[in-house]
């Protein structure tokens, strides 16, 4: 079994920034001190690019803190002092509102449940709960809700039925 809270205590008391929403109801979190990722050559071969793409591909990149969580493929609700200010499906400008309420907030805690839900503590009483789908749990998956990235490029990913595996995508 997993510590998570002994692999995740680093990320706790740093600060979320680049709070963003990604496809769907999926939502991106940064912490700690930014970094570049490269990212892979693009699928169009270079020579057919125009020539001021051609020396540039391969050469890209994105700025990720050290620690990146993203939430997805599950339901979630979002609290700040005890109200919830939204969830999965809200609309588009509620969500842009909770992604700026998160920005800047610290990251305090984090635990889970017997149910699979999680509960991402942040400071000034907010409070991110996520929780299976239920017609994920109705059709029997094993289907990520969060997953972390460490530091050290490990992910530590949460599924629906309440396991927690930490694996190396570099080995």
């Amino acid at each position: 079994m997993i510590n998570y809270e002994l692999l995740l205590r680093p990320v706790f008391g740093k600060t979320a920034w680049d709070v963003r929403r990604g496809a769907g109801s999926s939502l991106a979190f940064e912490f700690g001190e930014p970094r570049r990722q490269i990212v892979p050559e693009p699928v169009i071969p270079r020579k057919t690019l125009p020539t001021s793409q051609q020396r540039r591909a391969g050469h890209c990149g994105e700025i990720r803190g050290e620690w990146h969580l993203c939430i997805c493929f599950c339901n979630w609700t979002y609290q700040r002092n005890g109200e919830e200010l939204g969830n999965t499906e809200s609309d588009g400008e509620t969500m842009r509102k909770i992604t700026a309420d998160l920005e800047g907030k610290k990251l305090i805690s984090i635990r889970t449940d017997e149910n699979g839900r999680t509960f991402f503590q942040f400071e000034e009483s907010r409070e991110l709960t996520t929780m299976p789908n239920i017609k994920d749990l109705q059709g029997g998956e094993r289907i990520e809700q969060w997953f972390f990235y460490t530091p050290e490029e490990k992910l530590l990913v949460f599924y629906t039925d309440g396991n927690l595996i930490l694996w190396n995508p570099r080995k």
